[in-house]
């Protein structure tokens, strides 16, 4: 082919495609998860703890949140919550099929979304989700307040404006 039959058929595809430009294509809105516990791994410590501690997602995604046991109880706080705020003290007997000595936090305040009551007697591991719609960064802990408060199992769903 010589350089100008090249060049030619070059500009012609060229053109075709800046003239023919195919569909903008839909993308499907993004989708997190954030696994409560991690089993297997040998220790009391991984069973009770977030993964990963932090997912960053866009305005509109929906974050799924595997619970791995049934003691863990999944709670969302609104953007700008931290650790400290939840009052701790607010507390409520685990009850139903919880063994004895299980208490949960109760904190209303600042909480958009609580699944999952621990415990409960149609509660078992699964999955359970929450759509974001707002930016901010939403703080996520384990309602179980041992987990809470001696393990840290908490973390965050970071939301960012899409771009």
């Amino acid at each position: 082919m010589s350089k100008l039959s090249l060049a030619l058929s070059t500009v012609l595809t060229l053109t075709i495609f800046i003239s023919f430009p195919e569909p903008a294509k839909s993308h499907p809105p993004v989708i997190s998860a954030v696994e409560f516990g991690h089993p297997g791994v040998g220790s009391a410590e991984a069973e009770d703890t977030l993964n990963p501690r932090t997912t960053v997602v866009g305005v509109g995604a929906t974050v799924y949140f595997g619970i791995t046991s049934r003691v863990h109880g999944v709670a969302i706080y609104d953007a700008g919550t931290r650790p400290g705020d939840v009052d701790t003290s607010m507390l409520i007997e685990g009850g139903g099929n919880c063994p004895g000595g299980f208490r949960y936090i109760n904190d209303t305040n600042n909480r958009v979304a609580i699944f999952n009551p621990p415990c409960s007697t149609n509660t078992q591991t699964g999955t359970v989700h929450h759509t974001f719609d707002r930016p901010g960064r939403y703080l996520v802990i384990c309602t179980f307040d041992s987990h809470f408060n001696e393990r840290d199992m908490y973390g965050w769903v970071w939301v960012k404006e899409k771009k």
